[in-house]
Order: structure tokens, then sequence, then C-alpha cells
């Protein structure tokens, strides 16, 4: 299998890079010329910076296993108003995060009991699918960005 398939796009790389999540121990890259991108396992974005500093067409491309430690892989509740995730409700629903493959790559975020989703992603690839759901759930203040950075230097 082709890394790019293992790894979300570089649309959603770029997405991850403006919101502020680390771009460091990475084990790929996506290098953006004006001719392709590609995916290496040679030099880490972090090295690309610290030698090349003005250079900003590398972006860190997550893969499958960096963005589960990104989600919330354990049941949280989160503020849920009229059947929508809002930040300032008073009222909570616990939730987890389901994906897979079915007939196409998603990525879910539903109650506990599985009778309903809140939100579904669906994509080309399972990365692109959990990168989209992480997206979201940083658009919706679910989850912080300083609480994914603190996951990603955990691991």
């Amino acid at each position: 299998m082709n890394i790019e398939n293992q790894t979300c796009s570089l649309g959603h790389a770029k997405i991850l890079s403006s919101v502020g999540i680390t771009q460091t121990n990475n084990l790929f890259y996506w290098k953006v010329n004006e001719i392709q991108s590609t995916v290496s396992d040679k030099i880490t974005v972090d090295m690309i910076r610290k030698y090349l500093p003005k250079c900003n067409d590398y972006y860190s491309a997550f893969t499958v296993a960096e963005l589960a430690v990104m989600l919330p892989t354990y049941n949280w509740a989160v503020p849920i108003f009229q059947g929508a995730i809002k930040p300032t409700s008073d009222v909570f629903q616990e939730v987890k995060i389901e994906m897979g493959i079915l007939h196409k790559p998603y990525c879910k975020l539903v109650s506990l009991d599985g009778d309903w989703e809140l939100i579904v992603r669906y994509a080309n690839t399972l990365a692109n699918a959990m990168a989209s759901m992480l997206i979201k759930l940083i658009e919706l203040e679910v989850i912080s960005i300083d609480d994914i950075n603190q996951s990603l230097l955990k691991q």
C-alpha cells in the first residue's frame, strides 16, 4: 500500500498545521513544490525547519496511528443543545469515537449506546476521515490544540 494512502492528505496536513498542531517528531511529511507532493521518511519536519527556517513548504503527514493518538479514544462528555454540539450548552452527552471501513472509510462521533451519530466523516482513506473528524472537533471546541499537542508529545 502506498504511504500516501496511510497518511492524511496535504490539504488536511495544511489545515492541522495552520491551527497549531505540533509539526515535530513525525515519521512522514509532505514536501510541497511546484510539481508534486511527496511523502518521505528520510528527514523530519523539525530537522527541515531547523536548517531551513524560512521554508514553510513542509507539513506533517500524520499516519492513522498518530491521528488515533490525537483523537480522544476514551468515552467523554460533550455539550449538546438540540442535537448538536454547542460549547455554551449546560447539557452534556457521553460520546465515543468509532472508526473503520464499511463501504468506505469513516470516523464517527456516536453516543455510548450507539443509538445516534452526532458527526460522521467519510473519506477516500481512513487517515483522511480521521483528520477530517479531528478538524471538526477542533472547530467545535470539543478538543483543544493544547490537549492534542500534549498527546502527540507523550507518544
